[in-house]
């Protein structure tokens, strides 16, 4: 065998081998072990045991790479600094939720180090990801989940796949199949992108009939968008470049969602139950749509008066926020003790309000950084097109509006995706290493080698 082919069968073998851990990353990112400190995601626990041995690695990453490393760190230290300055929560409960935000930074090494070697790590930790979100309905399950599971009684029995049959499960069986089946039938250019686009808007409507808000939006707009690179792929890049016309597009695109849940919700396309939840959340609220996620009501005010350091890791409210806040509204008082807690729900509004303005930082640059991938390199991914931009729309719409929970493995997988893809795309017209060590045109980063 002569040295050149050689070499090549070694490049190979190295990025099936990155391929191999990317995949049981993502099949980790969902299951969930005990362990002294409560349950912890096997890829957090793996994030933690294999960073050291990467970190020489750092040295050799571009600006871009290490500016989001730092800002991690940087939400680290803010979240230690809160916990110093407020000193009255006890340490264990200080350390762990430190420590979360730590593994963040861990899970963007490993991010890198797998990314950076291959551009197309990431669609395999998606198929791991979508295995390990069905999975976990079942076994190694995740700890705040079944934890709610048997705070509902006895119905449930504290189990997940029981407990969210009522709360509408769907969403995660959807979530494995788009990654772990319309994945890789993508990949292979089997399911072309319009076949994609098109499943991507049945699943938006079944999600609206059983009452899932915020998925039917995510791929409802998934779909539109995937249709239109279809037919008209250039249009799509230049408006994707023109920051205005996105906004304007995009809030017409979610003035529309809410209107079309907003008619099924009232004429009782999607049950009583959803009928019943619109009214108390979105009319007898008084502050419409943001009802269903009225964490951003109580946290602008906290940060408004306090923006450096947050109300902790455990948000006990020791300024009587949630109180105004529920007086302003005329807001019946709650069943429970949640008014001592000022609410945190969404990622962003969460890691500012209770770890300080470096976790404010930290997430306002994950959301440029998934706009700059929308903008300067997500059209360039081809046959992925729809899959990256469905996972784009949705960590975006996350970032804003959920808890960071079970998707912290994926969302630091994804801006590890997004740095990598525009670095790329900035070192044009210099050649860049692709997957096999052989160098590439940058807009064929996602390409299979």
């Amino acid at each position: 065998m002569n040295p050149v082919t050689a070499q090549r069968l070694q490049g190979d073998f190295a990025v099936r081998r990155v391929h191999f851990i990317a995949f049981c990353c993502g099949l980790g990112s969902m299951l969930f072990v005990p362990t002294p400190f409560g349950r912890i995601a096997m890829f957090d626990l793996a994030a933690f045991a294999v960073v050291p041995f990467l970190l020489r690695e750092v040295r050799k990453w571009g600006k871009p790479h290490r500016t989001l490393l730092g800002l991690s760190l940087l939400w680290l230290v803010s979240a230690v600094a809160t916990e110093m300055v407020l000193g009255d929560v006890p340490f264990v409960i200080s350390l762990k939720g430190c420590m979360i935000i730590f593994n963040v930074f861990c899970m963007l090494v490993f991010g890198f180090a797998m990314i950076t070697r291959s551009r197309y790590a990431m669609a395999w930790f998606l198929v791991g990801s979508g295995i390990s979100d069905v999975l976990s309905l079942y076994v190694f399950q995740n700890g705040a989940l079944l934890s709610i599971a048997q705070q509902a009684g006895g119905g449930f029995g504290g189990n997940i796949s029981g407990f969210l049959q009522e709360r509408q499960v769907y969403p995660m069986y959807i979530w494995g199949f788009i990654f772990a089946c319309l994945l890789p039938l993508a990949r292979k250019s089997i399911m072309p992108p319009f076949m994609v686009g098109i499943c991507f808007l049945l699943v938006g409507i079944l999600l609206l009939l059983v009452g899932s808000r915020s998925a039917f939006g995510v791929y409802a707009v998934s779909g539109v968008v995937t249709l239109v690179y279809v037919f008209d792929r250039n249009g799509l890049r230049r408006l994707f470049q023109n920051t205005f016309l996105v906004v304007i597009l995009g809030g017409i695109l979610g003035w529309g969602i809410f209107k079309a849940y907003e008619i099924s919700a009232v004429r009782g396309w999607m049950g009583e139950g959803e009928r019943a939840k619109y009214e108390l959340q979105i009319v007898e609220s008084g502050v419409g749509a943001f009802g269903g996620r009225s964490d951003a009501l109580y946290c602008i005010p906290f940060l408004i008066e306090h923006p450096i350091f947050g109300a902790g890791v455990f948000p006990i409210d020791r300024w009587g926020i949630v109180a105004r806040v529920r007086d302003k509204h005329n807001w019946p008082d709650p069943p429970d003790e949640r008014e001592k807690f000022i609410p945190g729900h969404s990622v962003f509004f969460g890691a500012w309000s209770q770890n300080g303005i470096g976790g404010g930082v930290f997430w306002l640059y994950a959301l440029y950084l998934l706009l700059q991938f929308a903008r300067k390199a997500l059209i360039q991914t081809a046959e992925l097109f729809p899959i990256y931009f469905f996972c784009v729309a949705s960590t975006f719409w996350a970032v804003l509006t959920a808890p960071f929970g079970g998707m912290r493995g994926y969302c630091c997988l994804l801006l590890c995706l997004c740095v990598v893809a525009v670095d790329d795309l900035r070192h044009w017209p210099r050649t860049s290493e692709g997957s096999a060590g052989r160098p590439v045109h940058p807009g064929q980063w996602a390409r299979p080698t």
